[in-house]
Order: structure tokens, then sequence, then C-alpha cells
């Protein structure tokens, strides 16, 4: 009888629409210019360029910080903030960043994530030409 009563519980919250999950189901989405959020674009760059991208470059500098839009509260229970800003390469050059924050989306849905993308250095189209699967 207790598994049923539970059973019939979880089917009728996870059966619910978007809207109707609590608050704190969502995570939390930092805004575009959180330093632990800028912190990660870095470490991604830095990590991945020498490795994957072949190139040995890493970001100095992040100016010029914009959201282009924001996904919450929709069908879809992951949060996601779209955002650009202008970068300063360690080889002296100056390129567009373009990263995403999703809520919820962190080590076993704690925290959030960050995918970023330097367009004209992802050679691999890791994200798509011009990194288009990371913009609205």
């Amino acid at each position: 009888m207790i598994r049923l009563a539970v059973g019939l519980l979880a089917f009728a919250f996870l059966a619910a629409p978007a809207n109707a999950y609590p608050s704190w189901w969502r995570g939390t989405l930092p805004g575009c210019e959180s330093p632990a959020v800028l912190a990660k674009v870095q470490k991604k760059i830095a990590y991945g360029s020498p490795r994957v991208l072949g190139y040995n470059i890493a970001i100095q500098q992040i100016e010029g910080i914009t959201q282009n839009d924001i996904k919450a509260h929709e069908k879809s229970l992951i949060d996601r903030r779209y955002c650009s800003a202008t970068a300063w390469l360690s080889n002296g050059k100056q390129s567009e960043v373009v990263y995403l924050i999703e809520a919820s989306q962190g080590f076993a849905s704690i925290g959030f994530n960050v995918e970023s993308c330097l367009p004209g250095y992802d050679r691999w189209r890791v994200h798509d030409a011009w990194c288009r699967s990371i913009r609205p």
C-alpha cells in the first residue's frame, strides 16, 4: 500500500507541467558577468585549446559582456542564459567569446554548467560553425 502511494505521488509530481515545479527545482542561474562563470569560460578555453583545438591560447581578459537571451521557466526544466563578450587572447588578438550557462547541470545536477566557444578558433566545429549551437 505504501509503495502504491509513493508511486502515485511520484507520478503526479513528474507528470505535472513544467511551470508547476517549485522554484528550487530549477537551480540557480548566475549572470553573464558572474566571476564564477567567467572563470569557467577561461578554464575551459585554456584546457581545450591545446588539447582539442590545436592552438596554444588562453583568455587573458573578458570585457563588453552582453546577455543575448534567457530561456527560463519554459517547458524545459533546464534554464539557459546565452552570453557573448570580447576576449583578449594570450596571442595578442581579440576575439568574440560566446558562452551558455545552464542551471542544474553541474556535477550530480548541483550547480551550473558553462559551455564556451571562440568563433574562428573552433576548427573541429565542436559547437557547429561559428559556435551556432550555443547561440540563441
